[in-house]
């Protein structure tokens, strides 16, 4: 209620708090190469007047303030907006776990020992975990764009299509001598709608680059009024029109200057010889002109060049093929009124010829951007596991912990620390609700859901026992397989994300080419996991076959534990059968 009210009645001060994150997210980019540049100079030797290990202590004072605010970032928009509190949260454990903080304080010490070896080792480690940090902060606002991008570009691949199958038949028409009229008729349909399409991706440009031109116009127009107001008027444009005065030591005005003959002395030298001097200096300014014109000019042209080549960039890709191929489509229209089919024909190949060279161009960059929602993802999902881990690893402590006392001896004390693991395993139950939602949304993994599903199951179980304050074998037991659970989900992610990297790498080496779209994991990746989870199985039904006195199961709680364990197996066939018919692809 609390939070409703402030948010309703200070509506500008939630606004402060979204501008505050973006800024956040900017600083810790800034940090970075905050450290980058200043890690550079870790090589030389520190000077008297520049000494490193003072910046470096600052840095890490400025790091501390970062944390500080993302924590109060996180307060605020904890209730307001969760998600991105969320991942501001899992920023911070990030962040502590990677303990940045207290590296920039041993690189501090390292520089003011003349360690600086180390010292510059260490820094290219703390560089790579802001980074990663900075990746984390701004994942969630990429994810948004890639996917509005996503439909975006589907949508004109969709036209563009549509245009182009068209126009393949008409040239065929064309060529078998179809009606002339008619054919112009279609013609000028098509045209027509392949000018609707390329509007359309101009006017989308537009808009997306409508808020960099504006503030790109904004800045030049700043710097331009601060050059301005800087630069000193020169003695030509003084005010009131005065001329400046002579400097101290220059002649007068009316005064012989010096080295010139005086008044009444005779001149020294042949007139001819200072003609000739005079016209040499003039000779010189004219191609010293020109030179400089010649410069001038190839600057602006070089400046035009830079300018054609940014505006291109900013473009969608294939925007530029579907403009030409415009005046193809035109072209054709023309040759069809006057009756010339071969002409028409040639207009009709060059046309279609460049609308699959945009889709070509439209489909390389949807690929990308899939490339680049995997790796989000993945990086995502890893960072969620980790912070999962942590709380895990501490549950299992403290459980085993409170297990070292008999409960006919526990005191108030044990009661509360069972409740508060309660409740951090539930925690745990959160984030792994939150990944498996996110898997399921992501649609290409068959075994990593099931995995994570089973995952959810057995924190579920665990939260269960321990609101009973049970803490006995088969809880811990539980508590051991989701830790190792975890640890293999972490290990898989990053194995893929060292492989997308590798990918990456070798194909730009390669120069490019399209390879098949991957799927959220490889399908090796996946038929590992199946297997784990198979293991997995095995082992819970030997954990309760040890709890299992007769040779029948009286206990309701083992009943349903074997129950779920028929359930788990089935579901891994299924899952394996999916994988293998391909019907997740």
């Amino acid at each position: 209620m609390l939070c409703s009210t402030w948010n309703s009645a200070r509506p500008e001060r939630h606004l402060a708090i979204r501008r505050g994150f973006v800024q956040i997210v900017a600083l810790s980019l800034v940090f970075a190469t905050l450290l980058s540049g200043s890690f550079a100079l870790a090589q030389n030797e520190a000077t008297p007047t520049d000494p490193l290990n003072e910046r470096q202590k600052l840095l890490a004072v400025r790091y501390q303030r970062l944390e500080k605010m993302l924590e109060q970032m996180a307060q605020y928009m904890w209730k307001t907006d969760p998600e991105r509190a969320e991942l501001l949260m899992r920023a911070i454990g990030q962040s502590k776990q990677n303990r940045i903080s207290d590296q920039m304080e041993q690189i501090s010490q390292l520089l003011e020992q003349q360690q600086l070896g180390e010292a510059f080792d260490r820094q290219e480690e703390a560089v790579q975990v802001l980074e990663a940090l900075f990746q984390l902060l701004q994942s969630q606002d990429r994810l948004s764009e890639i996917e509005s991008e996503q439909e975006r570009i589907q949508e004109i691949l969709k036209d563009l299509k549509q245009i182009a199958a068209k126009e393949k038949n008409l040239r065929i028409a064309t060529e078998r001598g179809g009606d002339m009229e008619r054919l112009s008729e279609k013609q000028a349909e098509i045209a027509e709608q392949n000018k609707k399409l390329a509007d359309k991706i101009k006017k989308q440009d537009q808009q997306r680059n409508g808020d960099e031109e504006e503030s790109k116009e904004s800045s030049e127009g700043e710097n331009e009024d601060s050059e301005n107001q800087e630069s000193p008027p020169s003695d030509s444009q003084q005010p009131n029109g005065q001329q400046g005065d002579p400097k101290q030591g220059d002649p007068k005005q009316g005064d012989p200057r010096q080295g010139d003959p005086r008044q009444g002395d005779p001149q020294q030298g042949d007139p001819q010889q200072g003609q000739q001097q005079q016209g040499q200096q003039q000779q010189g300014q004219q191609q010293q002109g020109q030179q400089q014109q010649g410069q001038q000019q190839q600057g602006q042209q070089q400046q035009g060049q830079q300018q054609n080549e940014q505006q291109q960039q900013n473009q969608t890709p294939g925007r530029q093929e579907i403009e030409e191929a415009q005046k193809d489509l035109d072209e054709a229209i023309e040759e069809l009124k006057k009756d010339q089919r071969e002409n028409a024909t040639e207009e009709q190949r060059q046309a279609l010829e460049k609308l699959l060279a945009a889709k070509e161009k439209l489909e390389e960059i949807l690929r990308q951007l899939r490339e680049e929602e995997r790796e989000l993802v993945l990086a995502s999902l890893e960072a969620r596991f980790r912070k999962m881990l942590a709380i895990q690893i501490t549950v299992n402590d403290g459980t085993e912990t409170v297990s070292q006392t008999p409960a006919d001896q526990w005191t108030s004390r044990h009661f509360g620390q069972v409740r508060e693991l309660a409740q951090q395993e539930q925690s745990v139950e959160l984030e792994a609700a939150k990944a498996l939602s996110l898997l399921r949304e992501e649609g290409s993994s068959v075994a990593f859901p099931e995995a994570v599903e089973q995952l959810l199951e057995d924190i579920q179980l665990v939260v269960k026992r321990l609101q009973k304050e049970d803490v006995g074998d088969f809880t811990r037991a539980v508590e051991q397989d989701i830790a190792t659970a975890l640890e293999e989900i972490i290990a898989t992610l990053q194995q893929e994300m060292e492989k997308q990297s590798e990918q990456q790498q070798q194909g730009q080496q390669q120069g490019g080419g399209q390879p098949p779209e991957p799927g959220l994991v490889e399908k090796i990746a996946e038929l590992k996991m199946l297997r784990t989870l198979q293991y997995r199985i095995n082992r819970r039904t030997t954990q309760i076959g040890t709890l299992i006195t007769g040779e029948q199961v009286e206990e309701q709680e083992l009943v349903d534990q074997l129950d779920e364990l028929a359930d788990r197996q089935d579901r891994v066939r299924a899952a394996t059968y999916d994988i293998a018919t391909e019907k997740n692809q």
